[in-house]
């Protein structure tokens, strides 16, 4: 059951519907224009290919948020112009340096979400630090405390002044509790910042590095689909057809072999 559930939520991505819209290669308008951020869960696609067409006949979106789907749908925005520009230079209505530019564009807002994200994270972890710190010295200042009133209640009962013994005792306890405590916020604390670190890297960081590796692969493809489309197009008499120069020069070696074979025979029948 908790295998399904993590195949659910990871199939609930949004970058898991942005690698099926690039992997068809078109622009996942409707997914950008929902009003909700947009975790995108495919609940049903109905695909049939026509003439190497992949046609999306249904696709129902339910909003799943997540603490960086902020972060990842603005990226994906940026990916959805990129889509537009591959479609619109292979319909041959724009021009291939538009899918580059389209790329860089996703490369830049790849990198300043990134920064944002990890600035956001820097700063968190500079609060929890401060705090921990503070935890700490106090932790610190509770032990030398403790210390201090353990040897004068052992010196009170050395006295037999038994009730101010029991009173630092029960200081002691008093202290010891809110050790106790302080060390349970510390730990709550490491839990958080290493949550905290792993959230941001596994989710944040890595969903933005993948999708932004995705849209280098599609134009990689791109460019060697346009680069196959040209080489096909080219007519054959252009393949074929030899520059000026090089045809001047066949013409006069075979003019200085057709006089070769007239003229030689007689000079070697005249010698």
């Amino acid at each position: 059951a908790k295998t399904k559930e993590s195949v659910i939520q990871f199939v609930s991505k949004p970058l898991v519907y942005a690698l099926f819209c690039i992997a068809i290669g078109f622009s996942p308008v409707h997914s950008f224009q929902a009003p909700a951020l947009a975790l995108p869960f495919i609940s049903d696609v109905i695909r049939k290919r026509k003439k190497e067409t992949l046609i999306e006949k249904e696709v129902v979106l339910k909003s799943i948020d997540h603490e960086f789907s902020g972060y990842t749908q603005r990226l994906l925005e940026m990916v959805s112009v990129l889509l537009k520009s591959v479609e619109k230079v292979r319909k041959e209505d724009g021009d291939a340096a538009e899918v580059g530019a389209a790329l860089d564009a996703v490369k830049e807002e790849k990198e300043k979400l990134e920064k944002e994200i990890m600035s956001g994270l820097y700063s968190d972890l500079g609060r929890f630090r401060k705090e921990r710190e503070m935890l700490m010295e106090r932790a610190d200042g509770i032990v030398e405390e403790v210390l201090r009133l353990k040897k004068e209640s052992e010196r009170m009962l050395g006295k037999g002044n038994k009730e101010k013994a029991e009173r630092l005792e029960d200081s002691v306890d008093v202290m010891e509790r809110e050790y106790n405590k302080i060390w349970e916020r510390v730990d709550e604390i490491d839990d958080t910042v290493l949550k905290r670190e792993t959230t941001t890297l596994s989710f944040g960081v890595r969903e933005l590095m993948f999708i932004e590796r995705e849209c280098v692969e599609l134009v990689k493809s791109f460019n060697r689909e346009m680069k196959q489309k040209n080489s096909e197009s080219i007519p054959e008499s252009s393949v074929t057809k030899l520059p000026r120069d090089e045809i001047k020069q066949e013409l006069l070696n075979a003019q200085r072999k057709h006089l070769e074979q007239v003229i030689l025979p007689d000079v070697l029948e005249l010698e």
